[in-house]
């Protein structure tokens, strides 16, 4: 991977995934196999890497008072979307099945039948999604989700449903039998293509993440749920230009790091930014330790997941 020229400063960030829905209900079971369409409010920052600086001067300069209106914040090298929707956002489920039983190894998920077991999950820093043996659980997928702006000039996209790699989770029961299961604890690792305004020198440029953006939540009361996934699971990740502009940047160039910074289902515009910005703070490492960081991070992750990574990369270009 190739690593960025300075230091890393502090980024404001969430990576919040918001999903809010009315009616959720404490002590239900988890529902049988299906899925949850939905529709969905979003927005995206991106550190910017030195480097690429000059190459967004023009660009709007972001509001601290307008967020919604995304742009270009040079003090903090954060470029911001706009608020960015979409109006089928499908999120499928697995039937409810114990942890350590044959389906937590492979179980289909959704209409689309899609296998998510925990191999599809690298375990870096959530032991609290492992409960014991029998724990009641479901295994979950961002099936289809894209998120644009008014004009269409700026993007988020993932799933499988829109060729992307997968974006499994799970959600986990946090009761003792037998008190139903919810409430529960859930997490999602996102795999997303982005659009970046086409400002300045970036005349619509695409970035992917390679390491999953991990978002959890400890308290699901729900599917669809009312609750804030946050993106504690990983330090903000790492994102690469897609294709080539000759002359400007290449294909697997790095851009920056990705914070998904929301995700919200039925939510007023004001009450998902109102969550977004009350997250807290991150710590981003200096740039020499950024290398050992990312090495020791797939180190950890299943070989399958790096291989599916790969395959995905080459079958983009």
């Amino acid at each position: 991977m190739r690593l960025l020229n300075g230091t890393w400063t502090r980024l404001t960030t969430v990576g919040a995934l918001v999903l809010l829905l009315s009616g959720a209900t404490v002590n239900a079971d988890f529902p049988p196999k299906g899925d949850d369409v939905t529709t969905s409010t979003g927005s995206y920052q991106i550190l910017v890497g030195p480097q690429w600086v000059g190459s967004l001067t023009g660009c709007p300069v972001f509001n601290p008072g307008t967020p919604e209106n995304g742009g270009w914040d040079a003090g903090n090298r954060m470029l911001h979307s706009e608020t960015l929707t979409d109006s089928a956002t499908t999120i499928g489920r697995s039937d409810p099945h114990d942890d350590g039983s044959p389906a937590d190894a492979g179980t289909p998920v959704g209409t689309a039948n899609t296998m998510v077991g925990d191999n599809n999950f690298p375990s870096w820093g959530l032991p609290a999604f492992e409960g014991p043996a029998g724990t009641r659980e479901v295994h979950t997928e961002i099936r289809q989700l894209f998120m644009e702006n008014g004009a269409a000039d700026q993007w988020v996209q993932a799933g499988s449903g829109n060729s992307l790699p997968l974006c499994p989770g799970e959600v986990e029961t946090k009761q003792a039998p037998p008190g139903g299961d919810f409430p529960a604890e859930s997490f999602f690792n996102i795999y997303m293509e982005a659009g970046v305004p086409p400002c300045g020198a970036f005349d619509g440029a695409t970035v992917y993440n390679e390491a999953p953006l991990i978002v959890t939540n400890n308290d699901l009361n729900a599917f669809p749920p009312e609750v804030v996934y946050i993106h504690g699971g990983t330090p903000a990740v790492p994102v690469y230009f897609k294709d080539t502009n000759p002359g400007k940047w290449n294909a697997g160039d790095l851009f920056g790091l990705i914070v998904l910074a929301g995700h919200g289902v039925q939510v007023d515009v004001s009450v998902f930014w109102t969550a977004v910005e009350s997250a807290p703070e991150m710590q981003i490492p200096a740039v020499s330790q950024w290398g050992a960081l990312v090495m020791t991070l797939l180190v950890l992750a299943a070989a399958t997941i790096i291989i599916r990574r790969g395959r995905a990369l080459r079958a983009r270009a």
